[in-house]
């Protein structure tokens, strides 16, 4: 065990790649960076836990002392053997991340936040990036206030991963203006003000640019937890209740969860869980309060048990029907029409159907796409190929031509996804959504986390088969960094290929799937009527580093986030978030 108490660092501790063999305790430390961050724990082994937390004397007797970092707390890819506890922490780097624990594992739990009744509270200023974090155990965030200044998410879990479930009490939002102006405050043991009530905040959130009022969101989208609870904090003997306050949106897209989920929060933005699945519970959302005129979004939500909502807004999801529609009859399945329908809201989205052509009259579609049924004769496309089987089950597929099933496996890949979502293939780099860039910052994040895979397997002696696999991967990344700009990509790398071979149609392709491009081939056969699709992707490869892509390719839509102003505030977007899926379609 490695136990520091107290220390005060001017520099910053760093721990970098390093193998600890017991715990990390930084009880009461104050930690203050002059250059680079406060604590860097970037590819660490600790087999114990890491104790970020206040100190109390030995008697009892006087407030807490709290741990402080001036700077970035830098925990990138850091894998802790057992707990992470931030509890009565003051986390101060305005304008930047307080925190970071992306693509981190901790194998028992995480605790950011402290105890009501005990002084240790933990407090925030700058945002908590923990993105790819994988947690064995449960995410607890109690007691915690957070405060970011500029339009960026104040506490990001997208794509984590936490097998006990993620459990948020008492948390709320700091109003930074003053207390980035005086530190002091800030970094005291004195419980901070409560933030401001429903009227001031809506006041507040009126004034683009008001000093100290801050975009502070709760970003979920794609987690997987084992159950969700956020709700307040009540403590028996002081019959103290710190409810939890989201100053922006909670953003839960594509969330998926293996228990129950229960919101209980006073929230000032919307409230999207496009496309959540709940496994094994239900959804309870009655005791969720909306302090300002606000969208819920429950779009193709999968809940397994029941759905509770009572009056949880002042105005309802707009349902008036979709703002644009485009078809295209389908030369690979003759009698039908692939229809794509635009939605309109702040989170602009397509959603994509099959329908018999005889069934489609351009006078009752609109009808149709208003309450997104039809009947049999109606196939939504949502994210798994049954409907394809279905259709080479009946012999309504006809594969005589390369156009054909060139056709087909464009439609397939959209409407198919995995777990990282959908997939498109693209034929040059205009194809990808406008917006899309290289992100570098990811790509460095994941050579470091290969990287330091790579030298814990050495370190613990694995077999060279898993030395090599591993040195072959780092190898891989670090050759797609040397791609900067889109432009840098190979054209020959994008370009669709297709020959027919021993009755069947091979395809090799470039698509999108996650937030890389990819090299893939797929095999595409010759159904038979009584048959499913024969249909297999052979092998695919990595032709790009990671990707800022601003479309969402999951869920049963597909969506993009929407467009700003010059004060950063969403406006409404009547463009489609992709390129047809097929060339040739038209709008309606």
């Amino acid at each position: 065990m490695h136990a520091v108490q107290a220390l005060e660092a001017l520099g910053g501790i760093t721990l970098k790649d390093s193998h600890v063999l017991g715990d990390v305790w930084l009880s009461g430390a104050t930690l203050v960076a002059i250059e680079g961050q406060a604590l860097n724990c970037q590819s660490a082994r600790i087999d114990g836990s890491l104790m970020l937390d206040a100190r109390h004397d030995r008697e009892g007797e006087g407030a807490p002392r709290p741990f402080r970092a001036e700077g970035e707390l830098w925990l990138l890819g850091v894998h802790i053997g057992s707990d992470l506890w931030i509890c009565g922490a003051r986390l101060w780097n305005p304008g930047a991340n307080a925190l970071n624990v992306a693509a981190s594992s901790i194998s028992r739990n995480m605790m950011l936040g402290g105890e009501i009744d005990q002084g240790t509270e933990t407090r925030v200023i700058g945002a908590v990036e923990a993105s790819a974090l994988e947690v064995t155990g449960s995410v607890f965030v109690m007691n915690c206030a957070t405060g970011v200044e500029t339009n960026v998410v104040a506490l990001a879990l997208s794509g984590a991963k936490i097998h006990g479930g993620l459990e948020m009490f008492g948390y709320r939002p700091l109003v930074t203006g003053p207390l980035t102006r005086n530190k002091d405050a800030f970094f005291s043991s004195d419980p901070s003000p409560p933030p401001p009530g429903p009227e001031p905040l809506a006041g507040m959130l009126g004034q683009s640019g008001t000093r100290g009022i801050y975009y502070n969101s709760l970003l979920l989208a794609g987690a997987r937890v084992g159950k969700l609870s956020i709700g307040a904090l009540w403590h028996a003997e002081s019959r103290t209740l710190r409810s939890t306050l989201i100053r922006g949106d909670i953003a839960a897209d594509g969330l998926v969860s293996e228990g129950n989920c229960a919101v209980q929060a006073q929230l000032a933005g919307n409230a999207s869980f496009a496309g959540l699945t709940v496994r094994n519970g239900s959804l309870n959302l009655s005791n969720l309060e909306f302090l300002l005129a606000a969208n819920m979004i429950l779009s193709d939500a999968d809940i397994s048990k029941t759905l509770q909502v009572s009056t949880v807004g002042q105005r309802a999801t707009d349902a008036r029907g979709p703002i644009a529609v485009r078809t295209i009859p389908l030369a690979s399945a003759p009698g039908s029409m692939l229809v794509e329908a635009l939605w309109s809201g702040k989170y602009p989205r397509a959603t994509m159907h099959l329908v018999p052509q005889r069934a489609l009259r351009q006078s009752w579609l609109p009808d149709w796409l208003r309450k997104r049924g039809g009947g049999d004769e109606v196939t939504t496309l949502a994210g798994t190929s049954r409907p394809f089987h279905e259709l080479a089950e009946s012999g309504a597929i006809q594969l005589e031509t390369a156009e054909q099933a060139v056709e087909l496996i464009k439609l397939f890949c959209v409407a198919v996804q995995g777990d990282d979502g959908a997939f498109a293939i693209i034929e040059s780099v205009s194809d990808l959504p406008e917006g899309t860039a290289i992100d570098a910052v990811s790509t460095r994040s994941e050579i470091e986390h290969v990287r330091a895979k790579l030298k814990r397997l050495r370190d613990d002696g694995a077999d060279e088969k898993a030395i090599a696999e591993a040195a072959e991967e780092l190898d891989r990344f670090e050759r797609l960094a040397l791609i900067t700009d889109l432009a840098d990509i190979d054209p020959d790398l994008l370009r669709l290929d297709v020959h027919e071979q021993e009755g069947a149609w091979l395809i090799s392709a470039a698509l999108i799937y996650g937030v890389k491009l990819f090299r893939s081939e797929f095999k595409l056969g010759h159904p038979v009527a009584g048959g499913s699709l024969p249909v297999e992707m052979l092998g695919d490869v990595a032709i790009s580093p990671a990707l800022q892509i601003p479309v969402a390719f999951r869920g049963k839509q597909i969506a993009r986030e929407p467009q700003k102003d010059e004060e950063g505030k969403p406006v409404s977007s009547g463009d489609w978030p992709l390129r047809p899926t097929l060339p040739g379609m038209s709008e309606t």
